[in-house]
């Protein structure tokens, strides 16, 4: 049988070279010898009645005992049972299955007699077929012991390999250990991060409720600067008013003072008239002056007690002029006081839109409630002004109302001033009447 290279600890004794050589009791020693010599390879012969092992005899102990010479010529020339009989009475043969494993059967063999270690082994071999058929073959124990060593030497290096990969596994197992380590490390850190952005959210939504509580407290203060804003309009609208019917008022009274002017005017030209006669006369009587110079006395008083009316009359006219500059004065400073109540109010509106502006959102969110977009707050009072029809008509009646009276009030005072700057009291007196007319609000109440 050829021999397996390739041998395994799970390698059987079928897996070995085994030899075929068996006898019948009955053959002659000389042929047994004779097979020995042409055959060195085998181990020994086997002694077989058909199924029936007799014996086995080595090759070492057959030419042993054909080496004495006293029993070299009975062996050769005898049945080789005899020999059997007697080497059996010495050594039992080993026989076992062939599938017995190897490392199994060299320690079978080595556990035998010192003298026997060494003596072939019989391997059975059954045809799972047939169990009845049974062939016995030899194995040299030799051949064992170097299927052995060959099995030891894969082992040892199926362990040196198992000891690489163990150690490969172990650096692996290592680095893996290394690289959880790591990410231990990481993921602590990201846990701490974690927990920091948890710690920096909740301060965020304390921080987010402080200033909810903020915007409401604003809200709330704004609510109330808002009303007292309003009633601060209302209050200058009301000192506007009041303003205008001073107005009025001395306009009333410029009125009742141009009378007085006017019958001045009156008399002196009814005084310009007896001066020109008064001339005529004193030409005459310049002409006449040779016969009649006593009409001269008479024309000397006319004209002195005309010189005196004419004075008397020029002081009427300046108290009447002071006590009007004294009521044009008081008129522009009322003026003046109207327009300083309007700025103010100007002033308050835009600190009212600057005030409203942080509740922008709130505004919008009504808006959408209410179904429509907030209108935008006018900036200025000129911005009220330059409003269009179709603008001030969406503004609610209140403000509506307050844009017309600072409208009326703006223009009044702009002419006022002009006409003021151009000392011309007649026309503004007749714009004060149209004013009252056109605008029954700016009456007395």
């Amino acid at each position: 049988m050829s021999n397996r290279p390739h041998l395994t600890s799970e390698s059987t004794l079928g897996d070995l070279p085994l030899l075929d050589f068996q006898v019948h009791p009955a053959t002659l020693g000389q042929v047994i010898a004779q097979r020995f010599k042409q055959r060195s390879d085998l181990p020994g012969v086997i002694v077989a009645d058909g199924a029936q092992l007799v014996g086995v005899i080595s090759r070492r102990r057959f030419l042993e005992y054909v080496g004495e010479q006293h029993r070299r010529e009975s062996i050769l020339r005898k049945p080789i049972q005899a020999l059997c009989e007697e080497v059996g009475a010495l050594v039992k043969p080993l026989q076992l299955l062939a599938t017995e494993k190897v490392n199994v059967a060299v320690r079978l063999g080595l556990g035998r007699a010192p003298e026997n270690a060494y003596e072939p082994i019989v391997v059975l071999l059954q045809d799972e077929s047939f169990p009845e058929s049974q062939t016995y073959l030899l194995l040299d124990f030799l051949t064992l012991l170097l299927a052995q060593s060959q099995i030891m030497a894969v082992s040892s290096y199926e362990i040196e390999q198992s000891r690489q990969q163990l150690a490969e596994e172990r650096q692996r197992v290592k680095d893996y250990s290394q690289l959880l380590e790591r990410q231990k490390v990481l993921i602590q850190e990201r846990n701490r991060l974690l927990e920091r952005q948890q710690v920096e959210l909740i301060q965020q939504a304390q921080r987010a409720d402080q200033l909810k509580q903020r915007f409401t407290q604003i809200a709330q203060i704004l609510s109330l600067e808002g009303k007292t804003v309003f009633q601060e309009i209302v209050m200058g609208v009301n000192v506007s008013s009041r303003s205008t019917n001073q107005i009025v008022d001395i306009s009333q009274l410029l009125t009742t003072e141009l009378e007085p002017i006017h019958g001045t005017s009156k008399l002196v030209e009814r005084l310009g008239q007896q001066l020109r006669q008064l001339a005529v006369q004193v030409t005459i009587v310049a002409n006449q002056a040779g016969s009649e110079l006593l009409g001269f006395s008479h024309i000397t008083n006319e004209i002195n007690k005309l010189v005196a009316q004419t004075e008397e009359i020029g002081r009427q006219i300046d108290r009447m002029v002071a006590r009007f500059q004294l009521r044009v004065q008081e008129l522009t400073e009322s003026a003046l006081t109207g327009m300083t109540v309007i700025r103010s109010l100007s002033d308050q509106i835009q600190q009212a839109e600057v005030t409203f502006t942080d509740l922008d959102t709130i505004v919008h969110q009504q808006a959408a409630s209410s179904g429509g977009p907030p209108a935008a707050p006018p900036d200025t009072v000129n911005e009220l002004l330059s409003l269009s029809a179709e603008q001030l008509n969406a503004l609610p009646e209140g403000t509506r109302a307050l844009v017309q009276k600072i409208s009326l009030a703006e223009a009044t005072l702009t002419e006022l001033k002009a006409l003021l700057r151009q000392e011309e009291y007649g026309p503004l007196i007749q714009k004060i009447r149209r004013a009252m007319a056109a605008n029954p609000r700016l009456g007395p109440r």
